[in-house]
């Protein structure tokens, strides 16, 4: 019978971990310039450069992942010499100009931005992470480099401030998605949502910055973008009690709730990775524009000979009064994890 709950678990986290995630729209990242028509090899998985999933990210590569999105293993197909990384300049900008960037999230994990902009001119190598400078916020109402989401999905708009004295041919805008609702641990062992390992998105576009006045070769951006698609992971590793199943394919692996408001919390393991350490975020609550919802959550209801001790369980705290966190905590108060600050079992 545990074996069996186990396993209905599991198959209601895969449900909501195979829905889509984030693309760096504009600038258009490598793998997105065929939603502006380029004549490129489309890659309708473009939000889905999640480093293969949280497990091999952090569990089987320690943290390491392509400074595009590509897992850390294999091909890289978003790097120099891979099939999405052509010779096309999505953008042209101007030195110190202040420009604004668009993210189109589609399933919100919470958590912040940043984006880094590496002065390459060298379409046949690989740009490196030293190359990669932070770019500051422009945004009047913020301050610093990192841009907190909220809980919202649909498209983010985001103000850059461009270096002042910097120019390229070939300049490689990189953007980067540190989610947070996942519950993790710190170094000190506190843990919390959001603290700890997390699941992180990448994008890379190429630009160009000018002295001043923009060539006529600039690319326009479209009208409207294409809807996208995402694509079912065929095969997931089994799950045990104490060892987090390792895939390349899916993210974290996170029971989540059927709202799209409210924290996810996941089931960590006794063997949890060692986390990395965030710091402070910076800003205020993020403002969305033309927000569109683009993801519908399926709910899967718990098998019916769920332990009955645990029938009275309900959430509390900031999710108290949800139905769906309340079924979430029945759930996972009887397998074991059972945060006091969102669960209380009578």
């Amino acid at each position: 019978m545990a074996c069996l709950l186990i396993a209905c678990s599991f198959l209601q986290l895969f449900v909501f971990q195979v829905q889509g995630h984030g693309i760096l729209l504009d600038p258009p990242g490598r793998s997105s310039l065929w939603r502006e028509g380029h004549d490129v090899i489309p890659n309708y998985q473009d939000n889905e450069l999640f480093c293969g999933g949280f497990q091999n990210q952090w569990e089987v590569h320690g943290g390491k992942c392509g400074l595009c999105g590509d897992p850390w293993q294999g091909s890289r197909d978003h790097e120099a010499g891979g099939k999405y990384a052509t010779d096309i300049i999505a953008r042209t900008y101007e030195t110190g100009e202040t420009i604004q960037v668009k993210v189109d999230i589609t399933a919100n994990h919470l958590g912040w931005f940043e984006f880094r902009l590496c002065p390459h001119n060298d379409w046949t190598s690989n740009f490196t992470a030293d190359c990669l400078q932070l770019l500051e916020l422009a945004d009047p109402d913020r301050s610093g480099t990192r841009y907190t989401i909220d809980d919202s999905t649909g498209i983010y708009n985001i103000l850059l401030k461009l270096p002042e004295t910097l120019t390229c041919s070939q300049c490689v805008l990189q953007w980067k998605y540190h989610t947070a609702n996942s519950w993790g641990f710190e170094p000190n062992g506190t843990g919390c949502m959001g603290c700890g390992a997390q699941e992180e998105f990448y994008g890379c576009a190429d630009v160009a910055i000018t002295a001043g006045g923009k060539p006529d070769t600039t690319v326009t951006p479209a009208t409207t973008f294409s809807p996208v698609t995402t694509v079912t992971p065929a095969t997931m590793s089994s799950p045990v009690t104490t060892v987090t199943p390792v895939t390349t394919s899916s993210p974290v692996t996170t029971v989540t709730p059927g709202t799209t408001s409210s924290p996810v919390t996941t089931v960590t393991p006794a063997t949890t990775t060692s986390p990395v350490t965030t710091s402070e975020t910076a800003g205020t609550t993020a403002t969305v524009t033309n927000r569109t919802t683009t993801e519908e959550h399926t709910t899967t209801e718990g098998p019916e000979s769920t332990t009955t001790s645990f029938d009275k369980c309900r959430a509390t705290g900031p999710w108290e009064g949800k139905e769906k966190e309340t079924e979430w905590c029945k759930l996972n108060c009887s397998l074991g994890h059972c945060p006091p600050d969102l669960c209380r079992c009578d």
